[in-house]
């Protein structure tokens, strides 16, 4: 996980413990595997800056406990990708610093009997804090996701902003989707707002594709990247590939 940028900078990686000390701007991302089990603590220092690419993969079901902590004008951008087997997150995320600044990616792609649970819940518990989680997923076959997103600003937090936004692609009948935004505002000095949609493939957009010359799965396939466009870009080249893996066999199997 920890690269030679990292190291240098006294960015440590102990028993699932990550500290990022005081002042550390990091330009290359810090990458982990979770798998199985696992309790993860990170601790980021006053006026550090770095991106954390979590990717969710196992032989089996992945189970991550996480909790994260910013100080003081530190600013996090969290990654979580999962497109392997069932995955269960609860993620806690305090913004203690002043003008701390928060944003988190979640993305899954599930196919067959896939189950996707993630729990994320952002406190803004300082003044002039920000806060933006986003989920995004693409299920087909009959897997399901359940994506609950809990903003907290307390009382005190003033000029706080949270924003929390929810959207699944549905490629089948069979997929599920359940999400559930949460905000609990207690400062009147704020911004905070919510959106979630579960949608299956736009048919307008899947007929104009077509009348372009595309097979209807190569519009479907245009469709789900372009939804997942946003995301694509900061994800690691074997991932994009896992996604490319999926797509071609619930194709086959649809053949």
């Amino acid at each position: 996980m920890i690269t030679d940028e990292a190291s240098k900078a006294g960015v440590t990686w102990e028993n699932n413990k990550l500290i990022v000390p005081n002042g550390t701007v990091l330009t290359q991302p810090l990458t982990f595997n979770s798998t199985g089990d696992q309790n993860v603590s990170i601790e980021i220092g006053e006026n550090a800056e770095l991106t954390i690419i979590e990717m969710l993969t196992s032989d089996n079901s992945v189970n991550l406990s996480e909790s994260i902590k910013l100080s003081k004008e530190s600013k996090v951008h969290l990654i979580s990708v999962a497109t392997d087997n069932n995955v269960n997150v609860k993620r806690k995320v305090i913004l203690v610093g002043e003008k701390a600044e928060y944003k988190e990616h979640n993305v899954f792609y599930g196919i067959g009997l896939q189950a996707f649970d993630i729990n994320t819940e952002v406190i803004n518990a300082a003044p002039k804090t920000k806060a933006t989680v986003l989920m995004h997923g693409v299920l087909d076959g009959a897997a399901v996701s359940k994506c609950i997103g809990n903003m907290k600003i307390p009382k005190g937090s003033f000029k706080a902003e949270s924003r929390l936004s929810q959207h699944v692609l549905l490629l089948s009948n069979d997929a599920k989707a359940d999400n559930f935004p949460y905000l609990e505002i207690e400062e009147n000095d704020v911004k905070a707002s919510h959106a979630a949609t579960v949608r299956p493939v736009d048919s307008e957009s899947l007929f104009y594709l077509r009348s372009r010359g595309l097979s209807e799965e190569e519009a479907r396939k245009s469709l789900v990247l372009a939804f997942l466009t946003p995301f694509l870009s900061s994800l690691p080249e074997s991932i994009l590939e896992n996604i490319e893996k999926k797509w071609s066999n619930v194709t086959a199997n649809r053949v």
